[in-house]
């Protein structure tokens, strides 16, 4: 028992020490901090706030998340891979943050003058002045918490996106309680000062670790140097990310939202077995982008962490997946379980996928990215359409399939055009 003591010990340094490995796990807590906050959080306005106030929250919460990311324009990609190498590091990111900040502002403006058409229903905001500056403030600061977060990535810091996280969990946690009474706003106005709570800790961490203060800068030098990588890698993750997303709204037009639940579910807890390749790409982006002459190095280590790590976990899902939708269900577990052993098993591709993009940004294939993904975003949704009225379980083997076949086209297009083998750094 000693001696197993002393080898964790030793492990565990040994995983600090790293920074690929350190980073990689503190991406992987903090977003499984985020996740269990954000349980606790929906299941406390759950019992606070009335059904109605809790949809006006959730549907806030989408639009602004939507349009925060919108405003990106790919920068949270650009700045980890040309940080590292950029002489003026603080005019690029003030040049970036600027741009996002602008757009970002527009775009909720936007949103709020055309609620009374989009969403009439939410019109009482627009009567609430406190509502539409906590509106317009959180979208701006949501997609400035992205952009912090990628500043940390590139310095391969994320102890500080970790620490920031924290600090927004306990504020979110802890609001609900006391906005109670405030209008049908406050459960939104609870989750954005979470938000506001992360992004004072990310300024503070940059000023104090980084010697950083914001400022307003457009330097057309620097975003025409990075602008065709920004733009390549935005459309490159909408294309990514889409098919989960649309998949639902097929199924319940298909079929009904009885059965798109089913799918919606499993495939949110799959997802969670999807930010362990996740963070660890990153965490590899980062590295590659400091260091390219040893890519193959960082590569294989990935590779490593993640087997590690995704095979027990998949192995686990599968055998008692049945017992973690049953707490949802017995309908859950009934008509969920095959496509949530499907999903899980898609992991793995996923992590060849995430791999393949992390690769190619590193040596800026921008355009190889948005491809590989437009062709397996249409195949996943061309064939969930065809296949949806059919049963879920074909719905979810096309999902295995597209992952699958963007695994082959990245390995294949790696491999030919980028001749990892002869990399050198091993």
């Amino acid at each position: 028992m000693h001696q197993a003591k002393i080898l964790a010990t030793r492990t565990w340094r040994h995983f600090m020490h790293d920074s690929l490995y350190r980073n990689s796990i503190f991406l992987m807590i903090s977003t499984a901090m985020l996740a269990a906050f954000g349980f606790a959080f929906w299941t406390i306005a759950a019992h606070l706030y009335t059904t109605s106030q809790v949809g006006i929250a959730t549907t806030l919460i989408s639009a602004t998340g939507l349009l925060s990311n919108l405003s990106l324009f790919g920068f949270n990609h650009s700045f980890v891979r040309f940080l590292p190498s950029e002489k003026d590091k603080k005019v690029l990111i003030d040049s970036g943050l600027t741009i996002v900040t602008v757009v970002a502002a527009l775009l909720a403006v936007g949103f709020v003058s055309l609620i009374p058409r989009i969403a009439p229903d939410l019109d009482f905001i627009r009567r609430t002045p406190s509502l539409i500056l906590a509106l317009i403030l959180y979208i701006v600061l949501a997609g400035q918490n992205n952009i912090t977060d990628s500043i940390f990535l590139s310095y391969k810091a994320t102890i500080y996106t970790f620490l920031a996280d924290v600090a927004q969990c306990l504020v979110k946690i802890s609001l609900p309680f006391l906005l109670v009474g405030y209008t049908d706003g406050g459960l939104f106005l609870a989750y954005a000062t979470g938000t506001l709570a992360d992004m004072v800790f990310s300024f503070s961490f940059l000023a104090t670790k980084f010697n950083y203060t914001p400022r307003p800068t457009l330097n057309t030098e620097k975003i025409k140097k990075v602008l065709s990588f920004s733009v390549g890698n935005y459309f490159g993750d909408f294309l990514q990310s889409s098919p989960a997303l649309i998949a639902p709204v097929i199924i319940t037009a298909e079929v009904n939202p009885s059965t798109s639940a089913y799918y919606y579910l499993a495939m949110t807890i799959a997802s969670l077995v999807f930010v362990i390749p996740r963070a660890i790409t990153q965490s590899l982006f980062a590295e590659g982008s400091h260091t390219r002459h040893i890519v193959r190095r960082h590569i294989i280590r990935s590779i490593k962490l993640m087997g590690g790590l995704l095979i027990p976990l998949c192995t686990l899902l599968c055998l008692f997946g049945g017992i973690v939708l049953k707490i949802f269900g017995h309908q859950y577990s009934e008509n969920g379980l095959v496509l949530l052993r499907l999903f899980t098993v898609s992991a793995l591709f996923i992590a060849i996928n995430y791999l393949g993009m992390t690769v190619l940004k590193i040596y800026l294939h921008t355009k190889a990215i948005v491809i590989i993904n437009l062709l397996g975003a249409l195949f996943i949704v061309f064939t969930t359409v065809l296949y949806a009225s059919h049963s879920l379980r074909d719905t979810a083997y096309t999902w295995l399939i597209g992952q699958a076949l963007m695994s082959i086209m990245f390995i294949t297009y790696s491999a030919v055009r980028l001749r990892l083998l002869r990399i050198s750094g091993c």
